[in-house]
């Protein structure tokens, strides 16, 4: 790592924003559904891999926040960290909230009386522990705040860990923390699972794929990358990855032979297995690649204008996206689960895209720009 970044600047590149961009994007058209034929839905099935890569990019980019702070104060001020995570996720995340209650309880009491039960566990970051151990099953507009609850869950340790342990004892501790996470995923899914391997149950994939202690290895790579990079630990490995020409490519062709791998639909319990894991490791290569070598050509693609932009706005898009497909399906005269042509996908993704990155963008500009002003402000 630089000596810039080594004293507190964050560790951030413009190409981030495009990989946020790539992360939605991919999510997005997972989301779009239903399901119709060819080429473009063996690629659609894969956009899921957005949530792994998403979850390695948080965990390096906090840590290197954390990092940054230790640096220049020696310590990380836990309610200022918290204060300013609040006042960035909170003015989305409760306005969606809001919005969908109001607008299922008006037009959809039927819905309404699966909504209610779940907002106690969507307003407290819970919802991925109810649903993937106690066998909650809110509608899949709500149910993609999981993701969410496991950052949080993570914003709430991470923090009061680096400070009262310090970098050097994490970065030591974390290569075990990850390895066994992952062996207790591999175990508790061949122990649910047990004669039904290839076709588990959906309250095992819910247990597998959305609780906490499944998923959070993910981003404590993330968190390991930005670790090691400080300590420069492997010396050699920083070297080869800020030198070598060959690699950005060689990052770029992993991560394509990684999501149509793991991430296609009937790899799911090899995945369970190892994925998390494996992807992230995948997906944190490209990180430290677009960041150590800012100007190989996967960052310079990364950089563009049109990805920073749906990038800086991802966080809205992802809240909002799945709310707005399902409107959208029925637009275009389909109904969810229904088999659809390859031109009415490409409009739905399309016209869901392009909506949730407009609402986005407009909540951004009138609601969380202004609060993002006032964290400056106070912090």
């Amino acid at each position: 790592m630089s000596a810039g970044t080594r004293h507190g600047q964050q560790a951030y590149v413009p190409a981030f924003d495009g990989y946020r961009a790539l992360c939605i994007i991919g999510v997005v058209c997972f989301h779009v559904g239903p399901t119709s034929a060819g080429w473009l839905e063996s690629l659609r099935l894969r956009g899921w891999f957005g949530v792994d890569a998403f979850f390695v990019l948080s965990g390096f980019l906090i840590t290197s926040i954390l990092l940054g702070e230790l640096d220049r104060r020696g310590t990380i001020a836990l309610p200022r960290f918290y204060l300013r995570r609040a006042l960035r996720l909170q003015p989305a995340y409760l306005s969606t909230v809001l919005a969908i209650v109001l607008v299922t309880r008006l037009f959809s009491a039927k819905d309404y009386q699966t909504v209610a039960p779940a907002l106690p566990y969507i307003l407290t970051y819970t919802l991925n522990l109810a649903v993937g151990i106690g066998g909650l099953l809110p509608p899949a507009f709500l149910l993609i705040t999981w993701s969410l609850c496991v950052e949080e869950q993570f914003y709430l340790g991470w923090p009061w860990l680096l400070r009262t342990l310090g970098a050097a004892p994490m970065l030591r501790a974390l290569p075990w923390i990850i390895g066994l996470l992952a062996a207790w995923r591999s175990a508790t899914y061949l122990s649910l699972a047990s004669g039904q391997f290839w076709e588990p149950a959906a309250s095992i994939v819910n247990r597998l794929m959305m609780s906490t202690d499944m998923r959070i290895d993910g981003i404590f790579v993330g968190c390991l990358i930005a670790l090691a990079m400080r300590a420069n630990r492997p010396g050699w490995l920083w070297t080869r990855l800020r030198t070598s020409r060959p690699l950005p490519s060689l990052a770029v062709l992993l991560s394509v032979a990684t999501i149509w791998w793991l991430h296609a639909p009937d790899m799911l319990p090899i995945y369970i297995l190892i994925g998390p894991t494996a992807t992230a490791a995948v997906y944190g290569l490209l990180l430290a690649v677009i960041f150590l070598q800012p100007d190989s050509w996967p960052a310079r693609l990364l950089a563009q204008k049109p990805l920073i932009f749906i990038g800086r706005v991802s966080y809205g898009v992802y809240l909002f996206h799945y709310f707005l497909a399902d409107k959208v399906i029925h637009l275009i005269g389909v109904r969810r689960g229904d088999a659809y042509s390859m031109p009415q996908e490409l409009l739905a993704i399309t016209i869901v895209l392009s909506a949730s990155v407009l609402l986005a963008w407009l909540h951004y500009v009138l609601i969380e720009a202004r609060v993002m002003a006032w964290r400056e402000k106070i912090s």
